[in-house]
């Protein structure tokens, strides 16, 4: 039996046989028999795996098998090259059902997906966390940032998958039309239709999606709810099922129109080509994997890494507080002293504190105004600054990716393989997410410094305008004390010497606090990093056991040749690895929910001590350690 083969660069070499085999019911049946068998094994592998660890370890997640049902697409009926060029390889009758399932809501869209919120590099600025008032609200903002990045993440990887699929089929297409196969014509028109495909598509499900937020909206109104919550993460998660079916009913689609456009290929050299596609959107889906759980890492290191910087920001802010409080307290003991000598008398007193308490409310006034004017200026320039770094960086990004479209002619040719064409492109993307991380750390360390500084400035003004305050006060009350010079000059360095060691006894209580919170964010760092790595390890392990059964029901079937079971065998693997990222990625936001839970909590009860520290320590009763001991709790939290 003679056999010949088709060159296709970048392809797997598959022998192709010159007689012609008929395909009976009977093989249709054992193949259907295989996936149904195939499916029943991965099921019950999966969902055994998932008993067991629903029963030994409550709090982890397993693999969860979702639903694939694939929205039928209408083939176009199989005509002359010239009659192709005037129907669309995707039926438009499709494309008008789904618009009207949408009901009729349009969303103007030109690209792939829907471009992400313009404002997504400013939502991700630290200068919305510093800006914030409370501890609570703060630590929302961070937890809210870090969804709004997993959000962006995950449609930017979809996109870019989609964007993938569109120049893998390319690069096919191209080796078919320079090998004569297909009309030169075909290809741009083919590649025209799958994008405006895979544009209405995400457009009709983001319109679905605005459909069911507004329903939700109706339901429970603005205020945010636990189960209004759960419904939205519900329609995101669905959203997502959705948008990865793009691409598998686009991989079953293109099978069909290359039949209809590559008419003298052979159905062996049809699968071969499948083959290719199926094994490099494979090798994508399995670099995606990786992605996620890098990206996962970085979450958490940036978040340990805002929380260091916060750390900074909160020790200028009790700070601030100490340079208030800390001389009212000592004023307490002159008071005392001199009360004690005679030389005051309650009334005195109680004259003398209205007064200054009057003198520091205007400076605070004075000081906050100024304050919030320059936060104000600062805020705007870090955004600008931000905005226009992140834009420079996507221009580049995006000419990068144009780059890859031009090197097309040279993967037809030969010169360049289509496997490593799509590796190449896949580098370039990782390159990508690297930068633009690298660049956003600097931007949040360049606005950690500038609030710093202002902040600094502001608590330097203050402490000056104090120390004018206290330096009326000792006139004052050597005045109305009638205190001898060498009485004053005592009286002055007491206090000075009462309010440095004060001071110093609180920063050192801050620098205990602050080792203490490196060591729980080390340490937290270090068992993220082990339940990554186990997480990992049985994720790879069911992977393992879902082919390696898979395999065993492939292998029982002698009717297959070893071409069908390795193309089974690959789309099985592919719709794996779809699975697992989609389960990484809704596990990731699962967690990060939990994390704004715990947050939120924890904020609301240091807002509350802090607020009662404040008040206790303002209280004129307390003995100087009782003030002291308050301050320390307060600089403790």
């Amino acid at each position: 039996m003679a056999t010949n083969t088709t060159n296709i660069p970048g392809c797997i070499i598959v022998p192709v046989l010159s007689q012609t085999v008929e395909v009976t019911d009977s093989v249709w049946t054992t193949v259907a028999a295989i996936i149904g068998i195939a499916i029943g094994v991965a099921f019950g592998v999966i969902i055994s795996y998932a008993l067991y660890r629903s029963f030994n370890q409550p709090k982890r997640n397993s693999a969860v098998v979702m639903e694939e049902g694939a929205i039928t697409m209408k083939s176009f009926s199989k005509k002359s090259s010239s009659n192709i060029e005037k129907k669309p390889l995707l039926d438009e009758s499709y494309n008008a059902d789904m618009r009207d399932s949408a009901q009729n809501s349009v969303v103007e869209s030109s690209t792939a997906l829907p471009s992400p919120k313009k404002d997504h590099d400013i939502s991700q600025s630290l200068t919305a966390v510093f800006t914030q008032s409370t501890s609570q609200q703060i630590e929302n903002e961070l937890q809210e940032q870090d969804l709004r990045y997993l959000t962006h993440l995950e449609t930017a990887m979809h996109k870019e998958k989609q964007e993938t699929f569109i120049l893998l089929l390319k690069a096919v297409l191209v080796t078919l039309q320079e090998q004569g196969h297909i009309a030169d014509n075909d290809v741009k028109h083919v590649i025209t239709d799958y994008e405006q495909f895979i544009s209405d598509e995400n457009e009709n499900i983001t319109n679905q999606k605005q459909i069911k937020e507004k329903e939700i909206e109706g339901r429970f109104g603005t205020k945010m709810t636990d189960e209004k919550e759960e419904e939205l993460e519900e329609i995101y998660k669905q959203q997502n099922k959705k948008t990865a079916k793009i691409i598998q009913n686009c991989k079953a689609k293109a099978s069909e129109d290359i039949r209809i456009i590559a008419t003298d290929l052979s159905e062996e050299q049809i699968n071969e080509v499948m083959g290719q596609i199926i094994t490099n959107m494979t090798v994508v889906d399995k670099k995606y994997q990786e992605e996620l759980n890098r990206q996962n890492q970085i979450l958490v290191d940036r978040l340990n890494k805002r929380k260091n910087a916060l750390q900074k920001i909160n020790q200028l802010e009790e700070e601030e507080l100490e340079i208030v409080t800390v001389p009212v307290s000592k004023h307490k003991d002159i008071f005392n002293k001199l009360k004690a000598d005679k030389k005051l008398t309650d009334e005195n007193i109680a004259k003398i504190e209205k007064n200054f308490a009057e003198q520091l409310e205007n400076v605070q006034k004075r000081l906050t105004e100024e304050r919030d004017r320059e936060q104000e200026m600062l805020v705007q320039k870090l955004n600008k600054r931000r905005k226009k770094k992140m834009r420079h960086l996507n221009i580049q990004h995006g000419e990068e990716k144009a780059e890859f479209d031009r090197k097309i002619r040279a993967v037809s040719s030969g010169a360049v393989p289509i496997t490593g064409f799509i590796a190449e492109y896949q580098e370039l993307l990782t390159d990508q997410r690297r930068q633009s991380h690298d660049i956003s750390t600097q931007l949040d360390e360049n606005e950690t410094r500038e609030f710093h500084d202002l902040k600094q400035r502001m608590n330097l003004k203050l402490q000056d305008l104090i120390a004018e305050k206290d330096s009326e006060f000792f006139s004052g009350l050597r005045e109305l004390a009638k205190l001898s010079d060498k009485e004053a000059s005592k009286l002055m360095k007491t206090y000075e010497e009462n309010v440095n060691e004060l001071r110093a006894k609180l920063e050192d209580e801050r620098s205990r606090q602050q080792a203490k919170l490196k060591e729980r964010l080390k340490e937290k760092k270090k068992k993220q990093a082990e339940k990554e790595k186990d997480e990992k390890l049985e994720q790879q392990e069911l992977i393992e056991e879902q082919e390696k059964a898979f395999n065993e029901v492939l292998n029982s079937q002698a009717d297959l040749s070893e071409d069908t079971k390795n193309q089974l065998l690959m789309e099985h693997k592919q719709k794996v690895n779809e699975l697992n990222n989609q389960l990484r990625i809704t596990k990731m936001r699962q967690h990060k929910r939990l994390e704004q839970r715990l947050a939120k909590r924890q904020g609301k009860i240091t807002d509350l001590r802090k607020d009662q520290a404040k008040e206790r320590a303002n209280m004129s009763n307390l003995s100087d350690e009782e003030r002291r001991q308050l301050l320390e709790q307060q600089a403790s939290l």
